[in-house]
């Protein structure tokens, strides 16, 4: 496995190990904001004997957001509950609402899109937090 910012330079993650279904790599610090790029090579065997041998090579362009920092939540003059955090500029984002904590995620409904406030910066807030007793968020981007 290698890891390229270009695309045309490539750097050693290292080898990867067999796992069901395909192959992983873990423990892996992959850059953060950026678009970069992994490749995975290998060797094939074949023919009388295994006489005959060849490569492989497959790679694919990734961009990995920063998690979220998530600021204080709070309860706004209206009784809507809000919260703000910061992440990468342009990132699109989706709030998942619950009262079940146990449920499984595909059975979270949408809340709704947290609004940028400038820069970096979102806020998510949703008035009808008050018609519940409890109430559990779920942030997620795209």
């Amino acid at each position: 496995m290698e890891q390229s910012t270009d695309g045309v330079s490539y750097c050693m993650l290292g080898r990867a190990e067999r796992v069901q279904g395909g192959w992983r790599r873990s423990g892996l610090s992959l850059p953060v904001g950026q678009t970069f790029y992994v490749r995975a090579r290998g060797r094939t065997t074949g023919g009388i004997f295994n006489g005959s041998s060849g490569l492989v090579e497959s790679s694919a362009q990734f961009y990995r957001l920063a998690p979220p920092f998530l600021l204080p939540a709070g309860v706004g003059s209206d009784s809507s509950f809000a919260f703000v955090f910061t992440n990468t500029t342009g990132a699109s984002f989706t709030v998942l609402a619950t009262t079940n904590l146990t449920a499984p995620v595909p059975d979270w409904e949408i809340a709704g899109r947290p609004v940028k406030l400038s820069g970096d910066v979102y806020q998510f807030s949703e008035p009808a937090a008050n018609t519940h007793p409890q109430r559990f968020y779920l942030l997620r981007s795209p």
